[in-house]
Parts: structure tokens; sequence; C-alpha cells
């Protein structure tokens, strides 16, 4: 099978995005859903999907959240991200904070995260990854449902590299 111009060669590394920056200045939480549901067949790799963000990546909408996300494959080393920012440039899932300028009204969530595989962060030192949202109400990973509380919750998703985090903020 021929190789089309745009496919990336072996050594090249790609930096997927999904970026929706979602309505400015929603009246309602349904108006603030920048992204109503997300299926992704395969695998998950050193990716991020970011609402609330403009094209560059930069946070700029605080009021955005996610719907349902399904991932039937694996998730390594990327970020699930809404209405949040990483303000201190070293990862998602530590340090984070709300993009400023929301209304009061609107909780920032993502309503539901399944992973069919496994979830892990990467072995290289000094990198973090986030699953990171106001409010995070449903998440399951390999079958298991995370314990998630009414409380704001920070769970470590990766013990054995300790750079995956779940963090409601």
């Amino acid at each position: 099978m021929a190789k089309s111009e745009s496919s990336p060669t072996e050594d090249e590394v790609i930096q997927p995005y999904i970026t929706a920056l979602g309505a400015l200045l929603p009246q309602t939480k349904t108006d603030a859903v920048a992204i109503q549901s997300l299926t992704i067949v395969g695998n998950v790799t050193s990716s991020q999907i970011l609402a609330g963000s403009d094209l560059a990546g930069a946070a700029t909408n605080a009021d955005a959240s996610i719907g349902k996300v399904l991932v039937r494959g694996n998730w390594s080393a990327s970020d699930l991200v809404a209405g949040i920012a990483d303000i201190t440039a070293d990862g998602f899932g530590r340090n984070d904070t709300l993009i400023p300028g929301g209304s009061d009204s609107i909780v920032v969530t993502i309503a539901s995260l399944t992973i069919q595989g496994t979830a892990t962060g990467s072995t290289i030192s000094d990198d973090f990854f986030g699953i990171t949202a106001e409010s995070i109400r449903k998440a399951k990973i390999g079958g298991i449902a995370l314990g998630l509380t009414l409380n704001k919750d920070d769970l470590l998703l990766d013990p054995a590299n300790g750079d995956f985090q779940l963090v409601e903020v």
C-alpha cells in the first residue's frame, strides 16, 4: 500500500490534540458542553483532549464541559481535561486550576469516562498526565469503576510510574 504524503515516517513524533473551545458565557450546563461525546475505537497514546482550550491549546473557556468519552483500547501518557488550566506547565493532574472567568452557576464536568483497556502514564521521568475537571461523575478503567465520591477526588491511576492522576479541582 502506498504511503500518502501526509503520513508520518517512523521517526516522526505526532502529538495528537483534540480541542474544543465551546460556547463562551453559556447560560446553562447543557450549553456548556463543548464535547458531547467521543468514542475512540483504538488506543489513546501521547494525546491531549482539551475542552475549553483554543486551537493552540491555550486555556480560554472556563465553562467547557465534556459528555461521554469511550475508549475501546488502552490509554497511555495522555490528558482528558475540561475547563482546567495547567498554570505551572508541569503536566495536567497536578497544580491545576480552574480557567479563570467562569460562571459561578456552571460546574465544569466530565460526565463519564470509560477506558476498556489499561490506563497508564509513562516510564519517562518528570512528565505528568491527568484526567481533570471541576467534577467527574463516572469513570471506569478496565471494567472497574473508580471510587469517586461527592468530595473533590484526587486518585493516582498509575502507581507504578506515579505520573497519571484523576483530579477534581
